[in-house]
């Protein structure tokens, strides 16, 4: 899925699709095998290194939320 499918993904569910969020949400969708929070952190953290691993945390929150994981 490209990041302008991901966005009008987010945004059809009222979520401000931030740039934090939709990395953690292609990370989720090319990742099926159900990845911890800390695992998501290290995979992303090298090519966004301002994101902390509350920011994980709150983005997963809001696409379950959301549902759009589980």
């Amino acid at each position: 899925m490209s990041e302008c499918d991901l966005t009008l993904v987010l945004s059809k569910k009222g979520i401000r699709p931030t740039q934090q969020r939709i990395a953690v949400y292609e990370y989720l969708l090319s990742h099926p095998e159900h990845p911890s929070a800390d695992t998501i952190y290290r995979a992303l953290v090298e090519k966004y290194p301002v994101f902390s691993r509350t920011t994980i945390y709150n983005s997963l929150n809001t696409l379950v939320e959301a549902g759009l994981v589980r």
